[in-house]
């Protein structure tokens, strides 16, 4: 934004490729350097998503300059992945040695497993396993809050009780990642899905989570949980939906500065 006025400026794009979900790659930011994780890949016109699935890659985009000007790099992932498909071959626990409060700290999410950084996803750690949670797949977005050194919140999206997509719980490390607990469902299990978790903190007690929710019926909105995981509430205190027939994914949630 430029005197009071929006500008569009393309991060990544061309002749015949293919950029999508930056919504499920992760949003990072430490003053004017920003860095976008999303999936790269070729253009395919075909029913659905438009894309080549087997030429997608794990990438970012970083700006220095506050979103003005932008560089490809590659992603945390090295495996041929899209953002929420991360494999999940790796048994190795996370060491737990990344000090979550550390000025450069990052954390991806790549389907099943997770990658930790130091210095601002210029360097990845892992791919450590995340654990199944009861014999239900994990199918995570880039969604958390740091609580302290070594402890992290994390809403992640998995899938229900049979077997499709998908439902979102609140899960927690007190241990710099190598064990994880899950602290409450957010929302009850829905008849279509409710994913892509978006989550602010309103005070050291209380959460704002928004999903992308869809009936089997194929009604479309935006849901609004208000949670209390501190004190592991499992049933939100509020909720509100709009309706729609359109596609629609929950934006990045952010707390205005007073």
């Amino acid at each position: 934004m430029t005197n009071g006025k929006v500008r569009h400026i393309v991060v990544c794009g061309g002749e015949g490729q293919y950029a999508g979900w930056p919504a499920n790659g992760g949003l990072w930011a430490w003053g004017d350097e920003l860095l976008v994780g999303f999936a790269l890949g070729r253009h395919k016109e075909q029913p659905g998503h438009t894309r080549d699935a087997a030429s997608m890659r794990d990438t970012l985009a970083r700006s220095l300059d506050g979103g003005e000007t932008w560089a490809i790099e590659p992603g945390p992932a090295a495996a041929n992945v899209e953002p929420t498909h991360g494999r999940a071959d790796s048994d190795t626990p996370c060491p737990g040695t990344i000090d979550f409060t550390a000025p450069g700290f990052a954390l991806a999410f790549r389907g099943a497993t997770f990658f930790l950084s130091d210095d601002r996803g210029r360097h990845w750690q892992g791919p450590w396993r995340f654990p199944d949670v009861d014999g239900q797949r994990i199918q995570a977005r880039t969604d958390y809050l740091v609580e302290g050194p070594r402890s992290l919140l994390a809403m992640l999206t998995v899938t229900k009780q049979n077997g499709r997509e998908g439902r979102v719980g609140a899960f927690r490390t007190a241990d710099g990642g190598r064990t994880w607990t899950r602290v409450s469902w957010v929302g009850p299990e829905p008849e279509g899905f409710s994913i892509m978790p978006a989550t602010v903190r309103l005070s050291p007690t209380r959460l704002l989570t928004v999903l992308r929710c869809r009936t089997a019926g194929e009604h479309r909105w935006l849901a609004h949980e208000v949670t209390e995981p501190v004190c592991c509430s499992t049933t939100p205190t509020t909720r509100s939906a709009k309706r729609r027939r359109t596609a629609i994914s929950p934006p990045p949630c952010l707390r205005p500065i007073d």
